[in-house]
C-alpha cells in the first residue's frame, strides 16, 4: 500500500512539472505576441503615471500638514505670550493697589504691604516665566519637523515588476 502512494505521488509530481514547463511556455508565447506585449506596456505606462500622481499628491499633503503644523505652534506660543502679558500685568495692577492701601495704613501695615506688593510682584513674574516656559514646550511639540520639501528634486518611487 505504502510502495502504490508513494508511486502515485511520484507520478501526480512528474505530471505537475511537466503541466508547469508547459504552462511557462505557453505564458512566454503569448507574451511575445505584439499585442500583449503592446498592452503590458501600455499597463505599464499608466502605473507609472499613476505612481508619479500618487506621489505628487502625497507630497502636496505632507507640504499642507508641515503648513498646519507651523501655524499651530504660532498661534501655540503666541496664546502663550498674550496669557503671560496679562498675568503681568495684572500682577502689577494689583500690587499697585496693595502699595496704595498700604500708603493710607500704618507704618507696619506699609511694611507689610509693601511685602505683600513685591510678593506679588514676584508671584506674577514667575506666573508669566512658567506660562512662557510650558508654551515653549507645547509649541516645541508642535512645531515641523522640518521645512516643507521642495518638489523639484524629488524622484519617484521605485516601481515593484513581476515579469517572466
Amino acid at each position: 500500500m505504502r510502495r502504490a502512494v508513494a508511486d502515485l505521488r511520484e507520478q501526480a509530481e512528474q505530471t505537475y512539472g511537466s503541466f508547469a514547463e508547459r504552462g511557462e511556455q505557453a505564458w512566454g508565447r503569448i507574451r511575445r505576441q505584439p499585442q500583449v506585449s503592446h498592452a503590458i506596456a501600455t499597463i505599464e505606462s499608466f502605473t507609472e503615471k499613476l505612481d508619479a500622481r500618487v506621489d505628487h499628491f502625497v507630497d502636496d499633503a505632507h507640504d499642507a500638514a508641515q503648513k498646519a503644523m507651523a501655524a499651530v505652534t504660532r498661534q501655540t506660543r503666541s496664546a502663550g505670550e498674550k496669557a503671560a502679558r496679562s498675568t503681568q500685568k495684572f500682577a502689577a495692577d494689583a500690587a499697585e493697589v496693595v502699595a496704595e492701601v498700604a500708603d493710607d495704613a500704618s507704618e507696619k501695615v506699609a511694611r507689610a504691604g509693601a511685602e505683600v506688593a513685591e510678593n506679588i510682584t514676584e508671584a506674577g513674574d514667575e506666573v508669566a516665566h512658567d506660562t512662557r516656559s510650558t508654551t515653549r514646550k507645547v509649541a516645541n511639540r508642535t512645531a515641523p519637523t522640518s521645512a516643507p520639501k521642495a518638489t523639484a528634486n524629488h524622484k519617484p518611487a521605485a516601481r515593484r515588476t513581476n515579469r517572466s
